[in-house]
């Protein structure tokens, strides 16, 4: 499915802008290897096939870096590339002048994160020409594939390319239960209501004095507890790390910054567990708030799509919750729908296909596709949560990529994580090694669902 492959590389592209980008930036050629060419080939265009892209397009004694070619082999569009991070304002009367001579009615302009895209003969100023500009680094991976295809060969050279729309999901109710073959995006990314109770964090407004809230629900639909005012700007400076909205070039206010800063003059030295992040943990509730809206904000969420759950409701959590990292524990929202089986006492028969979605214990949801990717998806959640680690992920069935200790049969790696895992298994074993994979890492198999096919 093309959605599922888009938003699995766009993902990888975010890594590698996040890990790699010093070294990406140095040159045009990185930046079209490691981020531009992959993210075309993925939306149809073959970078190695003559047939699909001419690259170095000749265009009035000059040349446009690609030209996306149609079945009739004309340009349905030239792309101009540039390195990482290089201003693109500079370059688009240069775009524009290479399709315009060349007469290709769309011209686009990237540096492997930015991409824009121009009607080239549409009247107007230049502003009213864009059709598309999107961030990979700084916005979620399905609203970036959403908004690239755009870009998609069948939609680009049909000549009137058409916007994605986004999808509109319904409330799940408890008695719903979903469909077994769901759309394999990533489930905590659409968007669901919140339950009763739940207040838009735009509009929260609590009296001096009032207690922090016993939850917070970020756009993307996942939940994590609050234990305090000082923890709800924690959790959301790790939430938007772990998402790459936050990172240690925007991250300069004067209440967060990166921890080997020499400009950290705080009284509270509060670390972020999982982050390069320190904040200024010296906050009343007030303050807590004001900086959280700031904060998403500045990384382009809307305070309005989050969500947070006072205390005065019957779902607040003890006083005496235990301190591990919040997200791993089990957030208080509504049960999961129908037909939805607890892990501890799942036990499928010989011979049953695998579960067709799992519920972790922070409320978030992925599609699972077969046995084998019951494991893979588990690995995955564990260490984009920092529970799964290089260091303490030495079993007999998953240990890192570059480990010598690898005498798998059939070693599959894990995408956008370090590590690999034996595949060759029956249903039987991917239930047992996701069971102890999960409570080698401190999670209760009571708080993780999955949904029989």
């Amino acid at each position: 499915m093309l959605l599922d492959e888009l938003v699995s590389l766009i993902e990888t592209l975010q890594r590698r802008i996040r890990e790699h980008g010093s070294r990406l930036r140095e040159n045009e050629t990185r930046t079209r290897m490691a981020l531009i060419d992959p993210l075309l080939q993925t939306l149809g265009w073959d970078t190695a096939d003559p047939g699909m892209e001419t690259p170095e397009y000749n265009v009035s004694r000059q040349s446009a870096d690609y030209a996306l070619l149609g079945h009739d082999g004309k340009p349905a569009a030239t792309v101009e590339a540039k390195k990482l991070g290089e201003s693109l304002d500079t370059h688009k009367m240069q775009m524009l002048n290479y399709s315009n001579a060349s007469g290709v009615a769309y011209a686009g302009l990237t540096d492997g994160n930015h991409w824009e895209l121009y009607e080239v003969f549409k009247r107007g100023q230049l502003e009213d020409r864009q059709i598309l500009k999107v961030s990979i680094a700084d916005r979620p991976s399905h609203e970036s594939a959403l908004q690239l295809l755009l870009l998609w060969r069948p939609n680009l050279e049909s000549g009137q390319p058409v916007p994605a729309n986004k999808p509109i999901l319904p409330p799940v109710h408890p008695e719903r239960t979903p469909l077994p073959n769901a759309p394999r995006e990533p489930l905590e990314s659409q968007q669901i209501p919140p339950p009763s109770g739940w207040v838009a964090l735009s509009s929260y407004d609590p009296q001096p004095g009032t207690a922090s809230p016993s939850a917070i629900r970020f756009s993307d639909g996942s939940e994590r507890a609050i234990r305090s005012w000082k923890n709800l700007l924690a959790v959301t400076i790790r939430w938007l790390y772990e998402r790459s909205l936050l990172t240690e070039k925007n991250a300069r206010f004067s209440f967060v910054n990166t921890k080997n800063s020499r400009e950290n003059p705080f009284q509270r030295p509060t670390p972020v567990d999982g982050t390069p992040f320190v904040f200024e943990g010296y906050v009343n509730g007030e303050t807590s708030r004001r900086r959280t809206q700031k904060l998403l904000k500045h990384c382009g969420q809307n305070p309005g799509d989050v969500f947070v759950l006072p205390k005065h409701t019957e779902r607040t959590p003890s006083i005496n919750t235990p301190r591990e990292p919040l997200e791993s524990q089990q957030i208080p929202t509504a049960p999961p729908p129908s037909g939805w089986v607890a892990l501890s006492s799942y036990d499928p028969q010989p011979g049953t296909a695998s579960p067709s979605a799992i519920r972790f214990s922070d409320g978030s949801e992925r599609a699972i596709r077969s046995w084998k990717n019951l494991l893979a998806v588990t690995i995955r959640w564990l260490y984009e949560r920092s529970l799964l680690t290089e260091k303490n992920a030495r079993f007999s069935f998953v240990n890192t990529k570059n480990s010598r200790e690898n005498p798998f049969q059939r070693p599959a790696p894990v995408d956008g994580t370090p590590f690999v895992f034996e595949a060759s298994m029956s249903a039987w074993t991917s239930r047992r090694r996701t069971q102890e994979l999960l409570k080698h890492c401190g999670k209760n198999l009571d708080d993780i669902f999955v949904l029989p096919r």
